[in-house]
């Protein structure tokens, strides 16, 4: 086994680890966030091809409608179906094809529905370098334009997070999780129960 794949057992391990506990202490915050973006940097080096190989392409912003955003989230989308309503969506482009999508909406959690916050329900890409920290970056100056003071997104534990470290959010620590399902209103979950972690940007440090 190389170096680097003994670290990537250590770091997944450790992010595991911390994703399984309660609420995180500050020190432990920065353990995870840490732990996220070395993980990130040995799967980047390992899954790559060099850098003379990679695509390069030019990404433009372009508005989309909910229901082009949910067709392609509906093919790319890794553990999501489409959403059902939003505030707006984006999209990106290569000049002739669409290459990633995002829709924000209103907050899942209702505690966070304050008229100020907006939340990053889905993002969807084919894979395109950039697009992920090109859309996080476009949502959150769309949100800002027209008023929000907080943008929130949710990824897995297991998920890397550098493409919002990219676009300049902020690990918050753990957050929601559980089944939507209730003795008195069964449900069919349609999407991940473990716990998530929180990431945000907001007008106090944009």
């Amino acid at each position: 086994m190389s170096s680097d794949s003994r670290q990537l057992d250590i770091f997944e391990q450790r992010i595991r680890d911390l994703g399984n506990r309660g609420d995180l202490d500050h020190d432990q915050k920065l353990e995870l966030s840490r732990a996220i973006e070395r993980r990130d940097e040995i799967l980047t080096k390992q899954l790559l091809p060099p850098k003379h190989e990679q695509e390069r392409v030019k990404l433009y912003l372009q508005p989309i409608s909910l229901r082009e955003a949910n067709a392609l989230i509906s093919r790319w989308h890794r553990h999501h179906q489409p959403d059902r309503g939003c505030h707006f969506c984006i999209a990106v482009n290569d000049g002739e094809n669409i290459r990633g999508v995002a829709i924000i909406g209103r907050p899942n959690a209702r505690r966070l529905q304050d008229g100020y916050t907006a939340e990053v329900t889905r993002v969807a890409t084919d894979g395109a370098p950039n697009a992920c920290s090109m859309l996080y970056g476009a949502a959150w100056r769309a949100a800002k334009a027209i008023g929000y003071r907080r943008l929130v997104t949710y990824t897995l534990p297991e998920e890397g997070g550098g493409s919002l470290r990219g676009a300049s959010f902020h690990l918050i620590g753990q957050a929601g999780g559980g089944s939507w399902s209730r003795k008195g209103r069964p449900r069919v979950d349609l999407h991940p129960t473990q716990t998530k972690l929180r990431w945000e940007k907001t007008t106090d440090h944009a």
